[in-house]
């Protein structure tokens, strides 16, 4: 599965998800952070899932009905030491059911 981690996701999610075999993008690693808008459309060019704890990717999927490859959006209440396992989680739990052709 490809994966777009946004800034606000800790990078020791990416390295995690990429030691378990996920093809993984992080945003932290672009020059700047382009906008949510910006990094949505470039997960659907590059078929990738976006994982976030930013709400406003639910906002432009859910209520203005843009495209996307998919968006996990993490409990903002979810600290970055917990965020790996949240994420592990997710995946594991709802990315074949969500994903099947990608998981």
């Amino acid at each position: 599965m490809k994966l777009l981690i946004d800034n606000c996701i800790s990078t020791v999610v990416a390295t995690l998800l990429v030691a378990r075999g996920y093809d993984v993008e992080h945003v932290a690693d672009w020059p700047s952070d382009p906008g949510d808008r910006r990094i949505l459309a470039h997960a659907v060019r590059s078929g990738r899932v976006v994982i976030t704890a930013d709400g406003d990717f639910g906002q432009l999927v859910v209520f203005e009905r843009l495209a996307s490859a998919g968006v996990i959006i993490l409990d903002q209440e979810i600290t970055p030491a917990e965020q790996p396992d949240a994420c592990v989680r997710a995946l594991e739990t709802h990315g074949p059911t969500c994903w099947p052709e990608v998981s």
